[in-house]
């Protein structure tokens, strides 16, 4: 969330700090169904809950470039991945294991269902 809110900061699509959170926890919630964390239902109930919130779950200042950037700064900065990710509604759990594969994959999954041409409910 903090490197997407420094990047948008002073363009069209600056966000709020609140904004840029909501928008990590809207990637974290599509990485956590891509591990199997999440059921798909319990991931789209957590997107609409976000939606329904009138908070950001996309943006498009987060490129793939900028996103691993960011993992990159984050595993520097917190001694690991230490992803904070849902393993159901209103459980989470640290994650540190998770493939270059699995975040790119989710990313690819996160533009689908929050980008400018998703559907509002999947």
């Amino acid at each position: 969330g903090q490197d997407l809110e420094m990047a948008a900061l002073g363009t069209e699509h600056e966000l709020m700090h609140g904004e840029s959170v909501a928008c990590d926890m809207a990637y974290m919630t599509v990485l956590a169904q891509q591990l199997s964390l999440l059921t798909v239902e319990e991931r789209d109930r957590t997107l609409n809950m976000l939606r329904g919130c009138q908070v950001p779950v996309w943006n498009p200042v987060m490129t793939y470039e900028l996103f691993v950037e960011a993992v990159a700064n984050r595993v520097k900065n917190s001694m690991g991945q230490n992803f904070p990710l849902a393993v159901g509604i209103g459980k989470a759990r640290i994650v540190n294991d998770i493939s270059d594969e699995d975040l790119k994959q989710a990313f690819m999954r996160w533009q689908e269902l929050c980008g400018p041409n998703a559907k509002a409910n999947h």
